[in-house]
């Protein structure tokens, strides 16, 4: 019994922390260079960034609750889109892998579970969860993500409640093989 609540309380410990250093080596950034090197690489801001940092970020279908499609990101908050960059590691530069812009949404949620926040925007055939990732990688931002949330909400889209963070698929329990002895 003493074991099963020394593994709880490191799980419950682990749930805060769902990065890794790894978001650090995936994608580059720089808060006081990033506008101006996201401008000259996309070319695509011509409007003022709100708020911009690294992120994680879970796509899926509206009504998934876990998906495969997870990726570390950087982001870039306007006043009437949310755009998500990669890292092209290759050509040293950012490449824009989605816009998601406010008047397309059909609600936003702000999932929470003990430290770990995350943004959900439903479009008609997409579901995004965000969460905003401190600049040294390695942990969620919760306060971030609650303004990316604040922001996108302030523009009058609806919250349907939904407090349930988008995740990876539980992995499989192990099986056990048996192999016969041969004599």
């Amino acid at each position: 019994m003493k074991n099963f609540f020394l593994c709880l309380l490191v799980c419950l410990f682990a749930t805060g922390c769902q990065t890794t250093s790894l978001d650090k080596a995936t994608i580059f950034y720089e808060r006081a260079t990033f506008p101006d090197k996201l401008q000259r690489d996309t070319g695509i801001i011509n409007e003022p960034i709100v708020q911009h940092g690294r992120c994680s970020l879970y796509l899926g279908t509206p009504s998934a609750t876990h998906t495969t499609n997870f990726r570390f990101c950087t982001y870039a908050l306007t006043e009437q889109f949310l755009l998500i960059q990669e890292w092209d590691i290759a050509n040293a530069k950012y490449t824009q892998f989605m816009r998601i812009d406010f008047a397309q949404l059909t609600s936003v949620d702000l999932a929470s579970f003990i430290r770990s926040k995350q943004v959900k925007m439903r479009e008609t055939q997409r579901l995004v969860g965000i969460s905003a990732i401190i600049d040294e990688g390695g942990y969620i931002d919760g306060d971030a993500t609650e303004r990316i949330f604040q922001a996108i909400k302030a523009q009058g889209i609806p919250s349907v409640g939904d407090d349930k963070l988008l995740s990876s698929p539980p992995a499989a329990a192990p099986a056990m093989i048996i192999i016969p002895r041969t004599r």
